[in-house]
């Protein structure tokens, strides 16, 4: 007997060349992957993954792709921006539906002043995994990548301390790079005109796309 055991996560094009992005912990055991959303459903590959940055590149054949630009290395993000996370959270994916949110940047550092990565205001649900943090002005900032839970107490009384949750997202210097090593070419822009949310988010599902992983187990 033969069960499919199927997951899913976020992504989204980099190129116009068919090339997208997503997490490498979203992509990990897929004997098929399927994506949908920006584009009719059709098959990817996995040409290059990086665990220890969390990113995989997928590539597509197709033709007429919008790609997202990434936010110019000039203008660096400011803590409280206003910024958007576009995806697949929940049983989003299975209705063919994005769910698009606005958040702010709590800070351009992880939770403990990890470079690396970024946080946001708003809590990250299973699905949203690499899908695209987009700035007011339309530029990607940030790939998605878990939720962190910071516990803060005093070493006299550890039970009663305080929580905070937080978005986490790999850090666009962290994400250019991996393209860089993977040569592939992608668009930057600087930030000009801020876009209603509305517009915001028309933007974003151009280039959005739900990840659908597959995996069969033989089950005996």
């Amino acid at each position: 007997v033969i069960k499919v055991f199927i997951s899913s996560g976020t992504g989204f094009f980099v190129s116009r060349d068919g090339f997208l992005l997503t997490n490498a912990h979203v992509v990990k055991q897929c004997k098929q992957i399927i994506i949908s959303g920006a584009i009719s459903p059709r098959p990817a590959q996995v040409v290059a993954s990086n665990v220890n940055d969390d990113l995989a590149l997928l590539k597509v054949e197709a033709s007429g792709i919008d790609a997202g630009r990434f936010r110019d290395e000039r203008f660096p993000i400011q803590d409280h921006e206003r910024v958007i996370q576009d995806g697949y959270p929940g049983k989003a994916g299975e209705l063919g539906q994005t769910v698009s949110r606005e958040a702010q940047i709590i800070s351009s550092k992880g939770p403990q002043g990890e470079d690396r990565w970024i946080q946001l205001s708003d809590i990250v649900e299973e699905g949203n995994s690499g899908g695209p943090v987009v700035d007011a002005y339309g530029n990607i900032v940030g790939v998605i990548m878990a939720r962190a839970v910071k516990y803060t107490y005093q070493k006299s009384d550890p039970e009663n301390g305080t929580y905070a949750q937080s978005g986490v997202a790999i850090a666009n210097s962290v994400v250019r790079a991996f393209l860089d090593r993977n040569n592939v070419r992608y668009d930057t822009a600087s930030a000009n005109s801020e876009l209603s949310a509305s517009n915001l988010t028309d933007l974003a599902e151009r280039f959005v796309v739900h990840v659908r992983c597959e995996f069969p187990t033989e089950v005996r």
